[in-house]
């Protein structure tokens, strides 16, 4: 369950699903794994009642080729919404994350 403002809980989940990668040497290793751990704590606050909002954020976080495992954490968060609404939000969500995950030959 999200225990903070949406508004709160979206800017600093999109803010932490910007996973280091490996050719990044500019971010030290005890950052990166902040923002990896923070980054799923966010998303395992998910329950699956929340509005359509929070499945979208989910979606909107998923920008990086390599996630080091993190997206396995979304994948479940996802899957915690009823069948009904799962195939709602996702059709909505899927134009943006097609366009956004392409170019890092993600999704095609």
């Amino acid at each position: 369950m999200i225990k903070i403002p949406f508004s709160d809980w979206r800017k600093e989940l999109l803010k932490n699903s910007k996973l280091v990668q490996d050719d990044d040497d500019t971010t030290s290793t005890e950052e990166a794994e902040r923002r990896f751990n923070r980054y799923v704590q966010l998303v395992d606050m998910v329950n699956g009642k929340e509005a359509q909002e929070v499945f979208q954020a989910l979606v909107d976080s998923i920008r990086v080729p390599e996630d080091y495992g993190a997206y396995e954490a979304v994948h479940r968060a996802l899957w915690k919404f009823s069948p009904d609404d799962f195939a709602d939000y996702f059709v909505a969500a899927l134009p943006k994350l097609i366009r956004r995950m392409a170019k890092h030959d993600q999704v095609v």
